[in-house]
């Protein structure tokens, strides 16, 4: 339990990961006076493991009946979508295939394929789900890190085994092909941000319209708290451990992702190598930018939005939000500190 202001927050949710580490926070007044009805209100909470992470969900009621077996089931079929670590999942058998023939693939799967595509034009190709053979080549592949840095050829033959425009998408969204034989997808970049946007909307149809979703560090939240109290969230600053907020936000119904590079990486000849890779250049990136945060109507649009954002750094992507009108928070090196910087519509979602 801290102080903020007058203010006191729970910190009822703590991430850590991939992802920069994100504190979910329940705001309340402490001198304000319910209603009955409001103050009678309870949260339910459910948490479980996904996705190689973990999820947290917490609406405001009460179901008549446990809703957790119907998460778990939702998430599981999403698993069964779109995991690279399932053998017989649709991303793995469509990787597997080497033709040009059309590839049926789920609704979900289609979705977030689109989205995706959307994505990559928005961002110039920064945001590129066929990176994979890159990620192994540097070593934060299943084959782990190399012990000196990949040779010019390698990189070029590993640009060349990638474009995520070499992958077709049929209108309706229910078919895949590949332009390139060789080609992979890996959805991980998108996937948790897109499935706390199907819990969230499954939520909704329940009539649970105030809820938060957490999945990996991927938030989504509609409504508010009892005592008509937003869902608050803590971007904090980075450490290698854990650090102080750097920003308190309240997304209402929107989607909040961070992406981070300062957890996951490794030195070769005292140079550090980010787990970021930029699918334009087939290295790790290299410039000042620490996190960024993005909010979007759809986590799962955030989610991919944030990585591509830090693969572009933070003066191009700074741009592309501002002309997109898109909310982002930057947090960048300067000298031995961090300095931060936020798009004019991140202003509308911040506390402090």
């Amino acid at each position: 339990m801290i102080e903020i202001s007058k203010q006191s927050c729970d910190f009822s949710l703590i991430v850590r990961g991939r992802k920069l580490l994100t504190r979910v926070l329940g705001l309340f007044l402490t001198s304000l006076v319910l209603e009955p009805a409001l103050s009678a209100q309870s949260i339910s909470s459910y948490r479980g493991k996904t996705m190689g992470t973990y999820y947290a969900v917490k609406y405001v009621g009460v179901s008549p009946a446990p809703l957790q077996p119907e998460f778990e089931r939702i998430l599981k079929d999403l698993n069964r979508q779109m995991s690279t670590y399932i053998n017989d999942s649709e991303i793995s058998t469509f990787n597997r295939l080497k033709s040009y023939d059309w590839f049926p693939v789920s609704p979900e799967f289609g979705r977030v394929v689109q989205t995706s595509k959307k994505i990559f034009a928005l961002t110039d190709g920064a945001f590129d789900p066929t990176l994979n053979p890159l990620v192994s080549l540097w070593g934060f592949g299943p084959k782990g890190r190399p012990e000196t840095v990949p040779t010019d050829a390698q990189l070029k033959q590993g640009l060349e085994s990638i474009g995520f425009e070499k992958i077709v998408i049929a209108k309706d969204q229910r078919k895949l092909k590949k332009q390139s034989a060789d080609l992979t997808i890996d959805l991980s970049a998108i996937a948790k941000g897109y499935a706390a946007d199907v819990l969230s909307e499954y939520l909704n149809q329940l009539g649970f319209s105030h809820h938060l979703v957490e999945i990996g560090g991927e938030v989504r939240t509609s409504g508010q708290k009892p005592g008509d109290q937003p869902w608050v969230i803590a971007i904090e600053m980075p450490s290698e451990t854990a650090g102080g907020a750097s920003a308190l936000v309240a997304p209402r119904s929107f989607g909040l992702a961070t992406s981070g590079d300062y957890r996951n990486f490794y030195e070769i000849d005292g140079k550090r190598m980010s787990h970021i890779i930029d699918p334009r250049t087939g290295y790790p990136i290299s410039h000042d930018l620490a996190s960024v945060s993005v909010l979007s109507e759809t986590c799962g649009e955030a989610d991919g939005l944030a990585t591509a954002f830090m693969v572009m750094g933070r003066e191009k992507a700074y741009e592309i939000a501002v002309k997109n009108k898109i909310p982002a928070y930057f947090i960048y090196r300067k000298d031995d500190s961090f300095a931060t910087l936020a798009t004019p519509e991140f202003a509308r979602f911040r506390l402090q």
